[in-house]
């Protein structure tokens, strides 16, 4: 992790508290019986709500300085271009899966193409820290793709287990703020 650019770091962790509530709260979709389950899922969704916060109030403190991502900087271009091209694959990606009826893989699927993003964005981003994370999520997805799903939806596999892997690289990003 490169501490140079503390906004793009604070914008990591905003971005990846928000991501640990959408995985917690899309795991509660049917997770294994037992309030436990659900308790760490909300749990998970609090924390990750947490970390947003505290990400965004790091970010509205830091935003004069420097960001690897400058507009109109090469690296600029190609985080926008990389973005629009993870959001139109993953809709039409999501659209196609429900249609041939399986819905019950479009979470693993998004969270695999998560991670391949962040291996795409970490040079951009000069933090190459998200690689691990990057690492982790793809492992998490694939983990889920192929985990027993007759009682418990994949998404629940993603957000047990991806949550975590995005509070702790959010939180390790935040505490990096200086």
């Amino acid at each position: 992790m490169t501490g140079v650019y503390p906004r793009d770091l604070a914008f990591i962790a905003a971005a990846f508290g928000v991501a640990a509530l959408v995985w917690s709260a899309w795991a509660q979709e049917h997770p294994p019986r037992g309030w436990w389950w659900r308790a760490a899922l909300g749990i998970g969704s609090l924390a990750g709500l947490a970390l947003a916060v505290v990400g965004s109030v790091l970010l509205a403190r830091q935003w004069a300085t420097p960001t690897a991502i400058e507009p109109g900087t090469t690296a600029f271009v190609f985080y926008i271009v990389v973005f629009w091209v993870e959001l139109a694959f993953a809709v039409v990606l999501a659209i196609l899966a429900v249609r041939a009826g399986w819905s019950d893989f479009v979470s693993p699927a998004l969270l695999a193409l998560v991670g391949l993003d962040l291996v795409v964005l970490a040079p951009a981003l000069h933090q190459p820290f998200l690689f691990v994370p990057a690492v982790l999520l793809i492992g998490v997805a694939g983990w889920a793709l192929f985990a027993p799903s007759d009682d418990v939806a994949r998404s629940f596999w993603c957000g047990i287990l991806g949550a975590p892997v995005f509070l702790a690289a959010g939180a390790w990003a935040a505490l990096a703020t200086g």
